[in-house]
């Protein structure tokens, strides 16, 4: 049997991530997600400095950014690599896979993230800013956090609940590393289940994790349960953040324990989310006589500091501050923060909430995320055991930056439950009387705390329940909110006095599996729901259970069948159970997907109520995937060798016979249709084919003109002649006339320019293309309002290096010196006129284009909100889209996600035009 390789169909895969790329080692790919060197946003980018990042395998990627945005890669390969390299982008990041990691990473037993450049950069792994790239080592048994580190790394710390170890590749030693890891070579040909050395069952990246940003207390209803004498008294809340400021009157005396898990800081809270977090959770209220205290200001507060006070953490600090909150005996953990990608919860930090929970039975509550797209729920609140909490404002509306369920990969129910999170009053660290000390903020860390405060004061109620005990109770008894799915705010609005006093609780949430395309399950599937009764008495409850469809694939069409009612998808073994005293019972759930659609996704609810007030409510869900259909290369040369697929799949994805209807994080590839991709394939090759004649004939009557040698440049040295001859050439253009304008030297207006004006009129093209000072100079913008409004196409570069006009690819006219001679020259058709006219073409294409203004579409500043408002205003003046989201608290895709909500209000498509929309529009 020949080798081959397979391209699984569904997106759940990591393999069809990188299956289309470059084997090139210098090439030029799309705009890379941006961070520290972001260009401002008032002009266009400059092409910046080289920045190098050193692989786990010791290849030396080179990154230039060119004047478009775009960036300009090199790879230099270290001796002993065999292969070739894959560079593409994967959304908005650039992916540089040596072919030797390719078996490995298709495997899942190497991190993709340690071939993401652009994270690499994002998160400072550079090398001009790091000597080495931390790494998570997990071991296949649970010793393997005694071992020792692989050869070419430091050990940091062992992280047990994942069986393994931080550790640091040094990059001087990184294909040692790399040779160390992976003792044999091997291919994806030969072996697709490669296997990692000495016991190591993968590497991970150790990613970085960022923060997430006395009405809200009522909101939940706290306190009615500090009247009735539960305010998490004796319960341990741990809070990993970014420390605390241990001076605010609200926390004196309020934190029992605390630790410091980043190098070289102390637990002193020198951003400011933690103390924010903090006093949520569990401040006194001193500051304002009791006004402003947490949800549960009677728990005992543990503060692991895990995020440094510019707001990141490294993935196994977050680890270790996870472990160690465990250990000390925490009942609750905060977690206000999370990772830039979503996980299906198979990430060392979901895994070890899960571990530490089975263990430990504490309860880890952690943010959705800031992220604002659907299936956008990052670590740790992938993991299973996560309380995932969302953020709503004041009027139980969901706040527009929260992340969105499903689950990333197998659409499981997430996230778990929704708190208040917009706008919330609380400590501020370096808090005064002066400068006040309190401070508002808003973000799924904000909605965190008042759940994990909840938490607590279950876990005072009933001091023998554990984590799933209290996840349960706090998600069936959940305030119902009413317009939103399951996948936007879990099971509702937590509510504490339901929480409190209810008599009965239920499992949560039921989920029955995403259901492949061709192995959906022929029989029902099963689950079971468990009711817990905590009163003297037993409770007889009645029953019911709905379904609907929520909808289709997210890359192809989500809102499909929306809100469809499907009767019989879910069932029950019972409509009626008595639950007796302090005791359980159970029911089945019965999920039916033969009864779906496929490409559906379904959710339901089982609704039981009964005597005493007994209400409670568990959420359902199942997906049915699309038809998808696994393709299969197998491909060898003239000689019968095999060659490498991933080139084959490249050529195919350039030639259109393979698409993506997806995007980031995981595109799927499938076949694209053969009566439409291969007709245009054909078209463009006869295109293709008659450029070429058209070339040929061109060289030839150039090489046979007796006349070239005297014809081809022509000077000008008088200024009424240049003037005279750039209006007669104007006058005969017939198809096109393309011109450069640069900076400093006087452009005839567009209301002067009769030639120019009648060219117009006869259906002459007008391509411009303006340097950026040009477009900046006084009186330019209204003459490029009115040439834009009379229908010519202009665009602006970075820099124009000389002025110059060619009409109807025959006659070019430029000046002859760069000094403001007057001397100009007249280039007549020739292989010269060929490469100005290259040239102008390379130019156009990188250049930003402008759109004239259209009074229909104009969006006025009322329509703007206030944080796209900020947004807009930090960009204009000069911050780069890293300080904009370090200055509002956001997460660098949510300041992207909001600059590309812009342009889309704006009409249009690039940041300059965006700059020169505000302006146009009145918004700065």
């Amino acid at each position: 049997m020949s080798p081959h390789l397979l391209l699984r169909r569904s997106g759940r895969r990591l393999l069809a991530a990188f299956a289309v790329g470059a084997l090139a080692s210098t090439l030029l790919v799309g705009p890379l997600a941006r961070s520290a060197a972001d260009a401002a946003m008032a002009a266009p980018a400059r092409p910046g400095p080289t920045t190098t990042v050193t692989l786990i395998t010791g290849d030396v990627v080179s990154v230039t950014e060119t004047a478009k945005g775009e960036y300009a890669t090199d790879v230099r390969r270290p001796g002993g690599a065999r292969g070739g390299v894959h560079v593409q982008t994967i959304g908005d990041d650039l992916f540089v896979f040596p072919a030797e990691v390719m078996p490995y990473v298709a495997a899942g037993t190497l991190d993709r993230r340690l071939f993401d450049v652009t994270l690499l950069i994002e998160n400072g792994y550079d090398d001009q800013h790091s000597d080495g790239i931390p790494l998570i080592v997990g071991y296949a048994d649970a010793k393997g956090a005694a071992k020792p580190a692989p050869v070419g790394t430091t050990k940091l710390r062992p992280l047990t609940s994942v069986r393994g170890s931080a550790v640091k590749a040094a990059k001087q030693k990184m294909r040692h590393v790399w040779e160390a890891l992976t003792p044999r070579a091997v291919t994806f040909d030969v072996n697709p289940k490669p296997v990692l050395a000495d016991g190591i069952a993968k590497v991970w990246l150790d990613g970085k994790v960022r923060v997430n940003l006395a009405d809200s207390t009522a909101h939940i209803g706290a306190p009615q349960a500090w009247s009735a004498g539960y305010d998490g008294k004796g319960v341990k809340v741990a809070v990993l953040d970014t420390g605390v400021d241990l001076n605010h009157p609200d926390l004196a005396g309020r934190v029992a324990t605390t630790a410091s898990f980043v190098p070289g800081e102390t637990v002193a809270d020198g951003h400011g989310h933690g103390t924010h977090v903090a006093s949520t959770v569990a401040g006194s209220g001193a500051a304002s006589g009791g006004q402003e205290k947490g949800v549960a200001p009677g728990a005992d507060l543990i503060v692991g500091k895990v995020l440094a006070d510019g707001g990141y953490g490294e993935d196994s600090w977050i680890i270790a501050g996870m472990e160690w909150a465990a250990a000390q005996g925490a009942r609750v953990v905060n977690m206000s923060l999370g990772s830039n990608q979503p996980t299906d919860g198979s990430d060392p930090m979901s895994a070890a909430v899960d571990q530490l929970t089975a263990d430990k039975g504490t309860l880890f509550v952690v943010a959705a995320g800031n992220s604002w797209g659907e299936a956008w729920i990052t670590p740790p609140g992938a993991a299973d055991a996560a309380l995932t909490v969302t953020a709503i404002d004041s009027a139980d509306r969901l706040a527009d930056f929260a992340s969105r369920g499903p689950r990333f990969g197998d659409y499981s129910l997430k996230p778990d439950l929704a708190a208040p999170g917009v706008d919330i009053l609380a400590a501020r660290s370096g808090g005064n009387a002066a400068d006040g000390y309190y401070t508002s903020m808003s973000g799924t860390s904000m909605a965190t705390p008042h759940v994990a405060g909840a938490a607590a004061i279950l876990a005072q109620r009933h001091p023998e329940w554990r984590a799933g005990q209290l996840k349960d109770a706090l998600m069936s008894t959940a305030a119902r909110l009413d317009g939103y799915t399951a996948y936007q705010v879990g099971s509702g609005r937590v509510d504490i006095p339901a929480g409190l006093n209810a008599a009965v609780t239920a499992t949560g949430s039921a989920y029955f599996g995403f259901q492949e395309w061709g192995r959906v399950s022929p029989t029902p599937i099963d689950r079971t729901v468990t009711y817990t009764n905590t009163g003297d008495s037993p409770v007889s409850l009645q029953l019911d259970v709905t379904g609907h469809v929520a909808g289709g694939p997210y890359d192809s069409d989500p809102h499909a069948d929306e809100g469809t009612p499907a009767p019989g998808m879910f069932t029950l073994s019972a409509s009626t159970l008595v639950v007796p005293a302090h005791g359980t019972a159970s029911v089945t759930a019965t999920a039916h997907p033969q009864l779906g659609a496929p490409g559906r996704r379904y959710l339901g609810e089982i609704a039981a109520t009964g005597g005493a007030g007994a209400a409670t409510r568990t959420t359902l869900g199942m997906f049915l995937e699309e038809e998808r259909h696994d393709l299969t290369f197998s491909v060898k040369d003239t000689n019968g060798e095999h060659l490498s697929v991933w080139l084959e799949v490249q050529r195919l994805g350039e030639q259109g016979l393979l698409g993506t209807p997806g995007t980031e994080p995981d595109p799927v590839y499938v076949p694209a249709p053969p009566g439409v991709t291969l007709a245009a394939l054909l078209r463009q090759r006869q295109d293709d084919l008659r450029d070429a004649e058209r070339a040929v004939t061109d060289l030839v009557d150039q090489f046979r003109s007796p006349d070239l040698r005297h014809d081809v440049i022509e000077v000008l040295t008088d200024v009424a002649d240049v003037r005279r001859r750039f209006f007669q050439i104007q006058e005969a253009a017939r198809h096109e006339v393309l011109s450069m304008v640069v900076p400093n030297l006087r452009v005839v207006p567009h209301r002067e320019n009769v030639a120019e004006i009648a060219g117009m009129k006869r259906g002459v093209r007008y391509r411009a293309l303006l340097d950026r000072e040009a477009l900046l100079a006084q009186d330019m913008q209204a003459d490029v309002r009115a040439s834009l409004a009379a229908g010519q196409e202009i665009r602006v570069v970075d820099e124009v290096p000389v002025k110059m006009m060619i009409v109807d690819g025959h006659t070019a006219l430029l000046p002859l010196h760069s000094s403001a001679s007057p001397t100009s020259v007249l280039v007549h058709r020739s292989g010269l006129l060929a490469v100005l006219i290259a040239f102008f073409e390379a130019e156009w294409a990188r250049a930003f284009p402008l759109e004239p203004a259209d009074a229909d579409d104009t969006v006025t500043e009322n329509q703007l909100d206030d944080l796209d408002r900020q947004v807009l205003a930090l960009l204009l003046s000069g911050l780069t889209v890293h300080a904009v989201a370090n200055q509002l608290c956001l997460s660098l895709r949510t300041v992207h996600r909001r600059i590309r909500q812009l342009m889309t209000k704006a009409g249009v498509e690039s940041r300059i035009q965006l700059g020169w929309a505000a302006a146009r529009n009145g918004w700065a």
